[in-house]
């Protein structure tokens, strides 16, 4: 028992590490990384290398690769190819006059991030009536949508739902009938966050600025029976 409980603890501290030397990028964008932060070695170099599940070097997105301070812009195109999830290893190696110090790694898992849909242009006046509908395109397929619908008539209360994209990242939202029909209203489209629906670890993300649309809807005159005059 008096052995057992050093290598539980020392198990225990090596999960730890390898949690800790996990990062999940959900949108891809320039990130920065250091080491020696507090403590540059003035005489020394740093190596950085970037390789991807394959063992493929893709270390050409790092910038600075020499010292102890570098960035990766992970939206580049060289990623773009990939298949999402993917995993990366960066590792880094110190020399300082000639002596190279163990190497140091840091996984990466670049998620496929979300890609907010487009808001179709809608044919603007509309009538009450027409089968008209917001219909959003381009987005990130199966992910959930919220958003919320307005409008310009203080009868009207908003509405705070959201809708779910299809395999091709499209969807479709309808618009409400007139609070008063004998008064034109403008109603207003809000898409507020979008989430991947649990296919990765990442959270909904807030869309900001915010995609927004209006659309005018027109009452149908009402015109009473024809009275002969004479």
């Amino acid at each position: 028992m008096k052995t057992l409980k050093p290598l539980l603890l020392f198990a225990f501290m090596m999960i730890s590490a390898a949690i800790q030397a996990q990062q999940i990028i959900c949108s891809p964008e320039i990130k920065n990384y250091i080491v020696d932060a507090e403590s540059p070695s003035p005489n020394g170099s740093y190596a950085w290398t970037l390789t991807d599940a394959a063992n493929t070097d893709v270390s050409s997105e790092i910038t600075n690769g020499t010292s102890n301070n570098i960035s990766i812009d992970w939206s580049a195109a060289t990623f773009e190819g990939y298949t999402l999830p993917q995993t990366f290893t960066l590792t880094v190696i110190e020399t300082v006059d000639g002596c190279s110090g163990d190497p140091k790694t840091h996984q990466i898992i670049l998620q496929s991030g979300y890609e907010a849909p487009s808001i179709a242009q809608i044919a603007n006046p509309i009538c009450t009536g027409d089968e008209t509908i917001f219909t959003l395109n381009n987005g990130t397929p199966g992910a959930i949508v919220t958003y919320t619908l307005s409008s310009d008539s203080p009868g009207f209360t908003s509405i705070n739902a959201s809708v779910t994209l299809d395999a091709a990242g499209n969807g479709s939202i309808d618009i409400p009938s007139l609070t008063n029909n004998n008064a034109t209203e403008t109603f207003t489209l809000t898409l507020n966050t979008i989430d991947d629906n649990g296919t990765d670890s990442c959270d909904a993300m807030t869309l900001s600025p915010s995609v927004s649309t209006s659309v005018t809807v027109n009452p149908i005159p009402i015109t009473s029976p024809i009275s002969p005059l004479n």
